[in-house]
């Protein structure tokens, strides 16, 4: 069984904005979201520049301070994206809270999320392994394994969302988002789901990925990109790839929702054609 699938709603959070309309402006006028670091000491590292986010406030996208102590810095970014998406696609779902026990008794047995990630907790590995070092054991935090394995944002969306449908991990370099959005478009196109959540989330340390990126760039060092420079000539140092939620054809699509200003985070949310 073969259906048509489309995309309904867009969301993201990248260095060039946190809007659809703003990312889009700046990339057609040539902005670059590649700046001096600042969430390190760049004296002892050769790359001095890498694509962060700016401003980012979990809490205006619906992340509780509790919340915000247990998620790594791509997991919070993966939620942002993901909750612009559903506003955009008008999917009225619920949001439960992380760590809370509390949650919504709403289950959606069809509905899923697909979410690629490539080299993230990079940062929370880092400062574990330190405090591991200092403290021992006792100084590891509980909840690691929460914050660092592959699945961890496909994982935290179906807590966050009662997603109980198909969910799928996608780790392939910088093509882990796209691969998500095919697995997600496949899972609808052949009945397996009626709504997917796809895309990707990253947001690598460069204390330890800068380096390495350095070394393994052939030729001289690349040049600093200026501020009117579209192409960023270090690595991005925190992105989320555009995510999606499918539907399938027999589904009623929702009424678009009058004003989308509230969100500020880049994901796709697509629902089927009728």
């Amino acid at each position: 069984m073969d259906r048509r699938v489309v995309i309904t709603g867009l969301g993201a959070v990248t260095p060039v904005g946190e809007r659809v309309d703003e990312i889009f402006t700046n990339l057609m006028n040539g902005h670059s979201g590649v700046r001096e670091t600042t969430r390190f000491d760049t004296s002892r590292c050769p790359v001095k520049t890498s694509g962060e986010v700016v401003g980012f406030n979990p809490e205006d996208h619906g992340i509780s301070p509790r919340d915000q102590r247990v998620l790594d810095r791509y997991q919070q970014y993966a939620l942002a994206a993901s909750n612009a998406a559903l506003l955009d696609a008008g999917l009225d779902l619920p949001r439960n809270e992380i760590v809370s026990r509390k949650k919504s008794d709403q289950r959606f047995q069809r509905y899923g999320a697909a979410i690629g990630m490539a080299f993230s907790s990079t940062e929370v590995l880092q400062d574990q392994f330190a405090k591991m070092a200092e403290k021992g054991t006792r100084g590891v935090s509980p909840r690691l394994f929460n914050m660092t394995l592959p699945n961890a944002g496909t994982s935290l969306l179906s807590v966050r969302y009662g997603l109980c449908g198909p969910l799928v991990t996608v780790s392939g370099a910088s093509a882990s988002g796209s691969d998500s959005v095919i697995a997600a478009y496949d899972k609808i196109r052949h009945g397996r789901a009626e709504v997917m959540l796809a895309g990707g989330a990253e947001s690598p340390s460069p204390r330890s990925s800068s380096p390495a990126s350095r070394r393994t760039t052939p030729g001289p060092p690349p040049a600093r990109a200026g501020p009117s420079t579209a192409t960023a000539t270090a690595r991005c140092s925190a992105r989320v790839r555009p995510c999606s939620s499918w539907r399938s054809a027999s589904t009623p699509s929702p009424a678009r929702p009058v004003s989308t200003e509230n969100s500020s985070a880049t994901a796709c949310a697509a629902t089927p054609s009728t």
